[in-house]
């Protein structure tokens, strides 16, 4: 059994970088002859169901000290991840924490500068640190993490990355690394692979399941470990998962998974405007990254299309005052207008995304608006709402440090789209023609859902997405009525007016798919790209 200890966990909010490494026990008593207690041991459990992975992380740290020590756990949760649960060892008993999201300066109580300004650097925005007191002299301190994430879904592929790189911190090897791989799907699963590590071993691999292990005696964490399985199907799907409350309403998710391809008589035309901010802050790579995937994503368009370029930066500049065709001189001459841009002060997003706005007639087409940004606004999200009269898609690619989080994530659930952030460090270009790639094969617009018998509440997002070949979103929501209930997916293909109907069945079990009540709790979760 385990202990309730009314211990805080902050999730710190920086806008620092993060490596993206492994967790870390960073003593507090500056005489410790080490950075770190030593890590010992790190066994990680996925247990995937579709694209939502809970990851179970237990790590062993050794006091290498002859006197006690007090230290701070340090983990950097993946961007849109959530922690569920922390436990830890004192005096053989196990005890739980309390998680609260708590806001931190950038060096809470470990000084300025040297190793602990590192770790608050490499934690980022979604990392946490737990306080850990009393650590005996060579008693090994155990731990084990809750989290759960989305995983990265594209084409059919969904993707797992667990952070592992500590090489900056850690020169040692482990004395154990594991993972074990626990997956089940809906749909046919057609391949698998862990990229970076070899040597794992395949404990099961059916149509629908599959559980893989990972075993390294004395492994040097060098890279991050990443796992991929491939999907197959070829028609409008969905996932759904829900659990039942004693007292209250049920939670549920659902995910809306269409065709990995379409043919190009079922794509409907696209009117597409690239917003491009040329602000000093978007000096340099940044800005000719951006250049170059808006490029790329022009020469992706077809002669159904139509397409603008817009800039702001203090003021707007349109290329063209209405969209034009995509046709290959148009293309060119876009291409060779987007060479003359260069940066200048300022940062009028919200100006950029009226004026997009305002050169968008009617909805005969699929409306996007893809937004090139350093992350700062001061938009009202409300207002483009309003303005927001033919169901334009907004979404928003950003790059830098002064990120205005909530504001741009509020603005992609308000108005169908959804918020990619990127490092420099990246390769943007490639990643951000990637966004292009996820919205360019609408298949179905202006999508409405219909629950029968369940009776749904407080579904988030409140406005479901244009439906996207290879590509993927999904909604969460509270029910009131268990049992088997209607799905009704409705919206306008490129011959009209369309539905799809599904069955799903609203459990009445409290014990199983608890994962979903982190989902709808995570409004973070809710607004990042499905991945």
């Amino acid at each position: 059994m385990f202990r309730i200890k009314n211990l805080v966990i902050g999730i710190l909010i920086l806008s620092a970088q993060s490596f993206f490494s492994n967790g870390l026990l960073m003593p507090k008593n500056i005489e410790y002859p080490k950075d770190f207690l030593r890590n010992t041991v790190t066994k990680v459990t996925v247990n995937i169901n579709g694209v939502i992975a809970e990851t179970i992380v237990y790590q062993e740290f050794l006091n290498e000290w002859t006197d006690s020590v007090d230290a701070v756990y340090s983990f950097p949760l993946p961007q849109d991840a959530r922690a569920t649960k922390f436990l830890y060892w004192f005096d053989n008993s196990i005890y739980q924490a309390v998680l609260k999201v708590k806001e931190q300066a950038v060096n809470p109580g470990t000084g300025e500068g040297g190793i602990a300004a590192q770790v608050n650097n490499y934690i980022g925005r979604n990392g946490i640190k737990i306080f850990l007191k009393k650590i005996a002299p060579g008693e090994v301190q155990k731990v084990k993490l809750h989290y759960i994430s989305l995983m990265d879904y594209y084409k059919g592929k969904c993707s797992y990355e667990f952070p592992l790189n500590t090489e900056d911190f850690v020169k040692y090897p482990l004395d154990h690394l594991q993972f074990s791989f626990n997956v089940n799907s809906n749909s046919q699963i057609i391949n698998y692979d862990i990229t970076t590590h070899n040597n794992f071993r395949t404990i099961t691999s059916s149509t629908n399941e599959l559980q893989i292990n990972y075993v390294q005696p004395k492994a040097y964490i060098n890279k991050n470990l990443k796992f991929f399985y491939q999907i197959d199907h070829n028609s409008m799907d969905v996932d759904f998962y829900s659990v039942n409350n004693d007292s209250t309403d049920g939670h549920f998710a659902l995910f809306v998974t269409p065709q990995i391809n379409a043919e190009p008589d079922s794509v409907i035309p696209k009117r597409v405007f690239f917003l491009l901010s040329n602000s000093g802050s978007m000096f340099g790579y940044k800005l000719s990254q951006s250049i170059t995937a808006i490029s790329n994503s022009l020469a992706q368009l077809t002669d159904k299309d139509y397409f603008n370029i817009l800039t702001y930066n203090s003021y707007v500049q349109t290329w063209k005052s209405t969209p034009v065709k995509a046709t290959g001189s148009n293309i060119q001459a876009a291409t060779d207008y987007l060479a003359t841009i260069t940066n200048s002060s300022g940062s009028q997003m919200g100006l950029g995304i009226k004026e997009c706005l305002n050169q968008i007639e009617d909805d005969a087409f699929s409306n996007s608006i893809l937004i090139f940004s350093d992350g700062y606004s001061l938009v009202d999200p409300k207002e483009i709402e309003n303005l927001n009269n033919h169901n334009a898609g907004i979404f928003t690619i950003t790059i830098g440090e002064r990120i205005d989080y909530a504001r741009l994530e509020m603005i992609a659930s308000l108005n169908y789209g959804f918020v990619t952030y990127f490092t420099q460090e990246e390769n943007l270009s490639e990643s951000m023609f990637r966004v292009f790639e996820q919205i360019s094969q609408p298949i179905l617009k202006n999508v409405g859902m219909e629950f029968g018998q369940a009776h749904v509440n407080q579904v988030l997002p409140s406005k479901a997405q244009s439906t996207y070949a290879g590509s993927q979103f999904f909604i969460t929501g509270r029910y009131e009525t268990p049992g088997e209930s209607g799905l009704s997916i409705a919206g306008t293909n490129v011959n009209g007016t369309t539905a799809y109907n599904f069955r799903l069945n609203f459990s009445n079990k409290t014990d199983t798919n608890s994962f979903v009540k982190s989902l709808g709790q995570n409004k973070q979760l809710m607004n990042l790209k499905e991945r």
